[in-house]
C-alpha cells in the first residue's frame, strides 16, 4: 500500500531580502506514487518551492518530510530527491550514454549497475539509437529525452519538474507529455510537475495544487479544478469562465440573484459557499453558454469575435447591456455558425452556474 502522506509540507515560508515573500503557509501532503502538477502565474513561487523541497534553499520556517522523514538537516545530494530544470544543462563535452551515466558516476556504482540503467533508460525514452551522439547534434525533443533519462537514473523515489518543455513546440510538448506519463506509470515514481501551463498541468496530474501570490489558492483533483473552482481567482486565472458580478436580495418568502444578464432564484445556484452573500460573483463556464437564433426568452447579445480551435469554436459575444461573454461549443456538422455582428440569444444552463463571493484576485 502507498504511503498516504509520502512528502508532507507542512507551514512553508520564505522570503528573500526580508521584504520579498515567496511562499507563505504552504502546506500539503503527496501520496507516494502520485503525480502532482504545481501551477500558477509567474511569480507565484512555484520554482521556489521544488528549491526548498530539493535542498537548494532553507526555508524561514515550516518543514519537509519525505517517507516520514524530516528533510531539515539532509543535504540535497542524500535527500533521494531529482530535480529537472527548464534548461536540460546537458553537458556539452560528453555524448548521450555518458550524459545519462554522469550522476551515476559521482554515486561510484558499480560499472555493470551503470551500465544496465542507462541501457534501460535508453530503451525506455526510445533513444537507445542516440547514445553516442553528440549533444550539440540533438533536437530540442531529442535532449528533453535525455535530459529526462538522465533525472531518472539515479532512480529518486521523487522526481519534481520545472517546466520542463517550456522550451519546445506545442505539437512535441503534447507527445512528450503523453510519454512522460506513461513513463512515470513504469517506473512508480512520484512526481511534482511545476508549470504555468493549463494543459500541461491537466495531462500529467492525478491532483493539481494552484498556487498564486505564494499561497495555496486550490487543491483538487483536474475534474474539480475544471468543474469546482473555489474562488474566482482560480476560475479567472484558468481562463474557462465568465466572472459577473451581481447582488443578493432576500425577500420574505425567497432570495434573488440580481445581475446585468437578468435575476435567478437563489436556489438554482451551485454554492460554494455555506454563508450567506450580499455581493457575489456569477461563475458562468463557458460550455453553460449556448447562442441560438434571435429568440426574446434568452440573453440578448451580439457576436463580436469567433474563433476556430480543433473540436470547438469560442464565441465572444456583447449583451445589450454591454456585458461580455463567451461561449465555447463543440464542432459539430449540425452545430450552427455565427458570424461577427450577428445577433443571438444566449441561453444559459444555471444548473452549471456556480455562485462564490465577489472578487476577482486575490490581491
Amino acid at each position: 500500500m502507498s504511503n498516504e502522506s509520502f512528502l508532507k509540507v507542512s507551514k512553508l515560508s520564505k522570503s528573500f531580502d526580508s521584504d520579498i515573500v515567496a511562499l507563505e503557509d504552504i502546506s500539503f501532503t503527496i501520496r507516494e506514487r502520485e503525480h502532482v502538477s504545481i501551477l500558477g502565474p509567474s511569480g507565484s513561487g512555484k520554482s521556489t518551492l521544488l528549491r526548498l523541497v530539493a535542498g537548494l534553499d532553507r526555508p524561514d520556517t515550516g518543514t519537509i518530510e519525505l517517507d516520514n522523514r524530516s528533510l531539515k538537516n539532509i543535504p540535497e545530494y542524500k535527500r533521494d530527491v531529482g530535480l529537472m530544470m527548464q534548461g536540460v544543462a546537458l553537458f556539452p563535452h560528453l555524448n548521450v550514454f555518458r550524459n545519462i551515466a554522469f550522476g551515476l558516476k559521482m554515486a561510484k556504482l558499480d560499472h555493470n549497475d551503470i551500465e544496465n540503467r542507462v541501457n534501460n533508460l535508453l530503451d525506455l525514452l526510445k533513444i537507445d539509437s542516440l547514445r553516442n551522439r553528440d549533444i550539440n547534434t540533438l533536437s530540442g525533443g531529442e535532449k528533453q529525452r535525455v535530459a529526462l533519462a538522465r533525472s531518472l537514473a539515479p532512480a529518486p523515489r521523487l522526481l519534481m519538474l520545472d517546466e520542463p518543455l517550456g522550451a519546445i513546440d506545442q505539437k512535441l510538448r503534447q507527445e512528450l507529455l503523453v510519454e512522460m506519463k506513461e513513463i512515470f506509470s513504469q517506473k512508480g515514481v512520484t512526481i511534482i510537475y511545476v508549470t504555468h501551463d493549463q494543459n500541461e498541468a491537466f495531462s500529467i496530474a492525478d491532483k493539481i495544487i494552484i498556487i498564486n501570490k505564494g499561497r495555496i489558492a486550490q487543491i483538487d483533483s483536474p475534474r474539480n479544478i475544471f468543474l469546482r473552482p473555489n474562488s474566482s481567482f482560480v476560475a479567472e486565472f484558468m481562463g474557462m469562465a465568465n466572472l459577473i458580478r451581481c447582488d443578493v436580495v432576500e425577500n420574505k418568502n425567497s432570495s434573488l440573484v440580481k445581475s446585468d444578464l437578468g435575476d435567478w432564484p437563489l436556489s438554482s445556484f451551485l454554492l460554494n459557499k455555506e454563508s450567506r452573500l450580499k455581493k457575489a460573483t456569477m461563475l458562468i463556464p463557458f460550455y453553460a453558454v449556448n447562442p441560438n437564433g434571435i429568440e426574446k426568452k434568452g440573453v440578448q447579445a451580439v457576436v463580436q469575435t469567433r474563433v476556430f480551435y480543433p473540436g470547438y469554436v469560442e464565441y465572444s459575444f456583447q449583451t445589450t447591456k454591454g456585458l461580455k461573454l463567451k461561449a465555447r461549443i463543440n464542432m459539430e456538422w449540425k452545430m450552427p455558425v455565427f458570424e461577427d455582428r450577428d445577433q443571438v440569444s444566449l441561453d444559459i444552463d444555471m444548473s452549471k452556474v456556480q455562485l462564490l463571493p465577489w472578487k476577482l484576485s486575490n490581491s
